[in-house]
């Protein structure tokens, strides 16, 4: 059987490490994987001919910090001795990518990149090598029809709903709270609650609390934290009633098409990685250019910065039509679980493995 080293952050629980499990254990119904923890990458001796792949290849490349930098550039080169094909997955969270990052990603044999738009990034940076686009995907907990609620916060944020007959819009602030619009979705809550006193913002927070939750502390929400499984995260999802996405860069966002798999109506940027799942969504008009990330060593170009008079006035007409987009989309959540449940997915990660002779 053919044999495949996967290198990614085994033991974080970030969108890498869950993107990277979706992968390995599709593909290791077909070929011998074996998992790699990134922290451990400079420890091992490896013999030669061997196909790796890097999950992000920025990240364990160059780090996101100048002390990381100096450490990590030395392992493209321990890895080319031993790599019979290297390739990796990464992402853009604006519509360019540094210099340094081109010269790396043009060392390797294959870059596969999450959208059209993170496509375009690359080859307008100047990255020439194969590029291939691969979406991320539905795991089985969103392609069922269960409606079951077991989390015990989740439930009482669902007699918290029944309790003021709330709707509960969902935002999701992981980190990088500038990118995903969290200062836009405080401005658009505190003209919407102004209007609709049984509207609640649910914002759901990882681990580390970013710095623009301050803002969104000042609204009607309740915040919810810390780690979900699939399970719970579908429940939190069947909960509430509207999502709202109005980031202004990154390279798929993937809570967007699990909102739609529940039959949430979702709201996000007219532009960007929304572009490839558009007729999904309800698009907020994007006009303005701006800088995406500051001082960010590999992501150092432009996004855009959604309308916030278009994002009020949509929000609000889904608040006073809210079941009629909910039949509506239901019927996009049928065909995005057809289109991008994991299997689907992984099937055209193994066909493009297998193409570029990686198993």
């Amino acid at each position: 059987m053919n044999e495949l080293y996967y290198v990614y952050p085994v033991y974080q629980k970030n969108s890498f490490h869950v993107i990277s499990k979706a992968h390995i254990s599709y593909l290791s119904l077909k070929v011998k994987v074996q998992e790699i923890d990134e922290s451990i990458l400079d420890n091992i001796m490896w013999t030669g001919d061997k196909s790796i792949l890097l999950h992000p290849v920025g990240y364990l490349l160059l780090g996101d910090s100048v002390r990381m930098f100096y450490s990590r550039i030395k392992r493209l080169d321990r890895l080319k001795k031993v790599a019979k094909r290297l390739g990796g997955f990464d992402t853009a969270d604006s519509d360019a990518i540094s210099q340094v990052f081109v010269n790396v990603l043009n060392e390797l044999d294959l870059v596969i990149v999450p959208s059209e738009w993170a496509k375009e990034c690359y080859l307008n940076s100047g990255v020439d090598i194969p590029i291939e686009v691969l979406p991320h995907g539905l795991n089985s907990s969103f392609l069922n029809n269960s409606k079951e609620i077991t989390n015990k916060t989740i439930k009482e944020l669902l007699e918290i709903k029944k309790k003021h007959d709330a709707r509960l819009i969902l935002f999701f602030l992981w980190h990088s709270g500038y990118r995903k619009g969290a200062d836009i979705v405080a401005q658009a809550m505190s003209e919407i609650q102004k209007e609709h006193d049984n509207v609640f913002l649910v914002v759901k927070t990882g681990d580390i609390v970013d710095t623009y939750l301050h803002d969104l502390l000042k609204l009607k929400m309740i915040h919810i934290k810390g780690w979900l499984s699939d399970d719970e995260l579908r429940q939190l999802y069947d909960v509430c009633d509207v999502l709202v996405c109005p980031s202004r860069g990154g390279g798929f966002e993937l809570n967007t098409l699990e909102g739609v798999s529940r039959g949430l109506p979702t709201l996000a940027t007219n532009g960007m990685c929304f572009l490839d799942y558009i007729e999904y969504i309800i698009p907020i008009q994007a006009y303005d250019k701006v800088v995406v990330l500051k001082d960010n060593p590999i992501h150092i170009g432009y996004g855009y910065e959604v309308d916030i008079n278009d994002f009020v006035k949509k929000l609000h007409d889904v608040l006073d039509n809210i079941q009629s987009y909910k039949l509506k989309f239901k019927k996009y959540s049928r065909q995005v679980r057809r289109k991008y449940a994991w299997s689907v997915i992984c099937e055209k990660l193994y066909e493009i493995l297998d193409d570029y002779e990686f198993i």
